[in-house]
């Protein structure tokens, strides 16, 4: 067995903490005395922000946690949270790997509670996360190969058919209004240009999956 050890992100915790961030410093902005601007940038907003920001940075190994997996031939053994749980190929029900802003890994066993790990890439290192799906996968289409299990790879969302349609549309919506804005007020509204973030990344996700899949 070959041991790999990653980091992975406990996303509810994440979200609880950062929703947690958030409230205080808006609370600290506004009962702090009007400090007024500093180069036009409000300097309440920017002291909330900045704690805010620091508190998620503290609380980082509350939320960032480390787990080791034992790989060979025909199983995975993965230790974390203080637990061990066996993976044993023959009895997978399903495997899902989602490749995106970081790793998720979904395993599901029979009548065994779901395994699933996500490694966050603005909050840990998801590259190790990456690396150990891939030989884990590598060693489950080996094993379906020598002994031809059964084994399912549900696709992920931007692997599913709809998600393409769902861009395209979408992005054309998105193309209309923006030539709408420009001829009605000679400019690109600022909730135009918000979603172009968005869907840029949504679309690197989308072509990072297909070539995943190949």
């Amino acid at each position: 067995m070959k041991e790999y050890r990653f980091e992975y992100t406990k996303t509810g915790l994440l979200i609880a903490i950062a929703t947690g961030s958030l409230i205080l410093a808006i609370v600290i902005a506004l009962l702090l005395p009007d400090l007024g601007l500093l180069f036009g940038i409000n300097l309440n907003a920017v002291i909330g922000l900045a704690t805010g920001i620091l508190i998620i940075f503290l609380a980082r190994n509350n939320y960032k946690k480390i787990a080791e997996a034992l790989l060979s031939d025909e199983e995975a053994i993965f230790k974390f949270d203080g637990s061990e749980s066996k993976v044993e190929f023959q009895n997978l029900e399903y495997y899902k790997i989602e490749y995106g802003n970081g790793v998720s890994l979904t395993l599901k066993m029979q009548d065994q509670p779901l395994i699933n790990f996500v490694a966050n890439s603005n909050f840990c290192n998801a590259q190790l996360l990456d690396g150990f799906c891939t030989k884990l996968e590598e060693k489950m289409l080996a094993y379906k190969v020598q002994t031809s299990a059964a084994l399912v790879r549900r696709p992920s969302i931007f692997e599913q058919k709809w998600m393409l349609y769902f861009l395209l549309t979408a992005t054309g919506i998105i193309i209309f209004l923006t030539f709408q804005s420009l001829s009605q007020n000679g400019k690109i509204a600022h909730s135009i240009t918000s979603t172009y973030y968005i869907f840029s990344v949504l679309w690197l996700a989308w072509i990072v999956a297909r070539i995943r899949k190949r």
